[in-house]
């Protein structure tokens, strides 16, 4: 997989998944504010607020819960 992603990805845009991932854990596994979580993972509070707002869906929710193995 990351073959592929290097091939069809630049590298910033790998970063960009990679700040994506890490904001989904952190939300899903804590109770950190969203400002926290910006501050926390140094990524901007919109991205944050993206992911917070995709976390609202409970389909998200249940899948990014069963990955990280928040109760």
């Amino acid at each position: 997989m990351q073959f592929l992603l290097e091939q069809i990805l630049t590298s910033a845009e790998i970063n960009d998944l990679l700040d994506r991932v890490r904001i989904y854990q952190n939300l899903t596994c804590t109770e950190n504010p969203q400002r926290e979580c910006a501050k926390l993972l140094n990524v901007s509070i919109s991205k944050v607020t993206r992911g917070a707002a995709n976390l609202r869906n409970p389909k998200a929710k249940k899948y990014w819960k069963s990955k990280f193995g928040a109760t």
